[in-house]
C-alpha cells in the first residue's frame, strides 16, 4: 500500500516495469482529491513516494514495499512515458524554478516551495536551527549553515534534503555559504578573533583560505557570475560598506559610501543589488557593478525592506519585507514594479535564494 492511501480510496493509473530485470518498479496512483502519487522502488526496497504538487514531484516519504499491483494495471515503457511525468532523480530539485528560503514555523528550518508561494516543503527537519541555505549551480546540492553541532558550521545536502554533511567542522562559527559559479568551491565567512574574513575552501572542505585576513568584520561573500570577483561587506571604513576583491583575495576595491549590505551578483554580472537605509529606512537598491547608477527599487517608506536575490533570468527579485506585520519573501520584477507576497505565513520568513533554474519559481526560505 502507498502510505496514507487505502487500496479502495484511490483510483489506478498506472503500473511499470522499467528494467529488463524486473528490480526497478514504478508506481502511480490518484486520490479522490485529485492528488498524484509515485512510489519507486529498486530491489527490495525502501521505496521512494513523491506527490505531484504545483507541477512538481515532491519527495514525501518511504515505503518498505510496492503496493499490491493487478496485472490489469501493468503498462509497457512506453505507456508508462507516454501517460505520467517521469520523477527526479534522487538528488535533484523535482523541478524548475524553486526557493529556498528559512522560517521559523516553530524551529528555524530550511524549506523550498515553487515561485508563486505554492507546494512549501520543510527539507532540514532538524531540532536546531539551519539557515542560509544555496543552491549549487547544478542544482544537485544545497550549502547552508546549521548549528546542529552546537555552533554554526557550513553543511552540504542533496537537493531532497538527504545526507547532510559537515563541511568546516570548525572551532569558531562559519556561516553563508555560497558556491563558485563552477561549483567546485564555496565561499563563506570563517569566524575568527576580531570577526569574519571572507574564506574559501573546496567543495568537499579541504584546502580553506582565508582571502581578507582583517581585523574588520567582513561577511556575505558573493561570487561574481564569471567567477573572476568576490563581493562582499565589511565595516573596515566604520561603517558596512559594500567591497570586491579577487578569487586570490587582492584588488579589494570599496563600491558604496553611504552604507550598503547585504550585496549580489545579476545574473549577467552588469548589476548589483543590496540593502540599505541610506532613506531611513532599509530598502532595496541596484547599481551597477562599478558602483554607479545607485537606485531605490522597493520605495516604502513604511517597513523594512532588505535581503534581495535575482532570479537567475534576472527577470525577477525576491526580498523580504515587515510591511505586512511580519518578515515575509515578497518577489518584484527588476525594475521594483509587481511587487507580491509570496508566503503570507505568521511566522518569520526569510534567508531565501532562487534554484538555479529559477524564473522566481523556486525560493528557498531558512525556518
Amino acid at each position: 500500500m502507498f502510505h496514507g492511501i487505502g487500496h479502495d480510496a484511490r483510483r489506478r493509473l498506472d503500473v511499470a516495469t522499467l528494467s529488463p530485470t524486473g528490480q526497478t518498479h514504478v508506481g502511480i496512483a490518484a486520490k479522490p482529491d485529485g492528488d498524484v502519487l509515485l512510489g519507486i522502488i529498486a530491489g527490495t526496497g525502501p521505496g521512494q513516494l513523491y506527490q505531484w504538487r504545483s507541477g512538481a514531484w515532491n519527495n514525501v516519504g518511504t515505503f518498505g514495499a510496492m503496493p499490491d499491483m493487478s496485472s490489469d494495471f501493468v503498462l509497457t515503457r512506453s505507456q508508462f512515458a507516454s501517460n505520467a511525468p517521469k520523477p527526479p532523480e534522487p538528488n535533484q530539485p523535482p523541478d524548475t524554478e524553486r526557493i529556498l528560503f528559512h522560517t521559523v514555523r516553530g524551529n528555524p528550518e530550511i524549506y523550498v516551495m515553487n515561485r508563486d508561494g505554492t507546494g512549501q516543503m520543510n527539507l532540514t527537519n532538524n531540532s536546531a536551527e539551519d539557515a542560509d541555505a544555496n543552491w549549487a549551480p547544478n542544482g544537485t546540492r544545497i550549502a547552508f549553515d546549521t548549528r546542529r553541532d552546537g555552533k554554526w558550521e557550513v553543511y552540504v545536502m542533496n537537493a531532497n534534503g538527504a545526507s547532510p554533511t559537515n563541511l568546516t567542522n570548525a572551532s569558531i562559527d562559519d556561516v553563508n555559504p555560497e558556491w563558485s559559479p563552477d561549483g567546485m568551491k564555496v565561499v563563506f565567512d570563517k569566524g575568527g578573533a576580531f570577526g569574519h574574513d571572507i574564506s574559501v575552501m573546496n567543495a568537499d572542505g579541504s584546502n580553506v583560505i582565508n582571502l581578507t585576513n582583517s581585523p574588520s568584520d567582513d561577511t556575505n561573500p558573493s561570487w561574481s557570475p564569471d567567477g573572476t570577483k568576490i563581493l562582499f561587506e565589511s565595516d573596515r571604513s566604520g561603517n558596512r560598506q559594500l567591497y570586491i576583491t579577487n578569487p586570490a583575495g587582492s584588488n579589494t576595491t570599496a563600491l558604496t559610501s553611504q552604507g550598503a549590505s547585504q550585496g549580489v551578483w545579476s545574473p549577467d554580472g552588469s548589476r548589483i543589488a543590496f540593502t540599505t537605509n541610506r532613506d531611513g529606512q532599509y530598502e532595496v537598491y541596484s547599481m551597477n557593478a562599478g558602483g554607479s547608477a545607485q537606485t531605490n527599487l522597493t520605495n516604502n517608506s513604511r517597513a523594512s525592506d532588505d535581503s534581495p536575490k535575482l532570479s537567475p533570468n534576472g527577470a525577477q527579485l525576491a526580498f523580504r519585507s515587515d510591511r505586512d506585520g511580519n518578515a515575509e519573501i515578497y518577489v518584484m520584477n527588476r525594475d521594483g514594479s509587481g511587487q507580491v507576497n509570496l508566503t503570507n505565513n505568521a511566522a518569520r520568513d526569510d534567508r531565501f535564494i532562487w534554484s538555479p533554474e529559477g524564473d522566481a519559481n523556486r525560493v528557498h526560505k531558512h525556518a
